[in-house]
């Protein structure tokens, strides 16, 4: 059998549970506030953005609005957002603007009539709560519907109404072609006065029957004294 604790050795136990309860209170304190100043020191970036942070665009955007996780302060260029094209040319059309109801918004409008393609943003932040500026990029594309404009289907629209012309002509021709009312009277008066009177002819073969028939008689006159 074990002998029985002593005093000191209880009073040993004791202090060890003591310091171990302190050692427990001081790690949870430290976490609590290693995690605070991870918080604070965790700087403003991009949340997200319209048109989407590596994203494609269907319509052609008009600017880029990008939200960020802590609010922003102008301070110089700290806080600032810049488009470029492939060839690293600027498409942007005026200056970054963080939005005074929400400072975690900041937007930059763009150039219009936008073409396809990548763009790059540039951005820096400079955030109020540890005031610390951060810089970043992202992309986004734009695949808008490319507007075809009609000309080719316009040209056949506009040779309809000269065709409408063409087609009228023919009757025009025929009218053209056609007698004229007052001609075909003329022509119809001259025929019933040429039906209404006596050829020459007729009158040729009357007059030379009767003188045949004339001389006939006479003839036949003389004969009849004769005898």
């Amino acid at each position: 059998m074990g002998r029985p604790a002593g005093p000191s050795q209880l009073e040993g136990n004791s202090m060890l549970r003591v310091l171990l309860r302190v050692l427990l209170i001081v790690m949870a304190a430290a976490a609590a506030v290693y995690g605070g100043t991870a918080a604070v020191m965790a700087h403003s970036e991009p949340e997200s953005s319209n048109p989407p942070i590596g994203g494609t665009a269907t319509e052609t955007p008009t600017q880029v609005e990008v939200i960020f996780t802590q609010e922003l302060v102008r301070q110089g260029d700290d806080s600032a957002l810049l488009v470029v094209d492939a060839d690293g040319a600027s498409v942007a059309a005026g200056t970054a603007e963080i939005d005074d109801a929400d400072r975690t918004v900041m937007r930059v409008p763009l150039i219009p009539d936008l073409p396809n393609g990548t763009y790059t943003v540039l951005w820096s932040s400079l955030s109020s709560q540890d005031g610390h500026p951060t810089t970043g990029s992202f992309i986004f594309t734009v695949a808008a519907d490319e507007v075809v404009t009609p000309t080719a289907e316009a040209a056949p629209a506009a040779t309809d109404e000269p065709a409408t012309t063409e087609e009228a002509s023919p009757e025009a021709t025929e009218g053209a072609a056609g007698p004229s009312p007052t001609s075909t009277a003329v022509v119809e008066s001259e025929t019933d006065d040429d039906d209404g009177g006596i050829p020459a002819w007729v009158i040729v073969i009357a007059v030379v029957g009767i003188v045949v028939v004339g001389a006939g008689a006479f003839g036949a006159s003389r004969m009849l004294r004769s005898g």
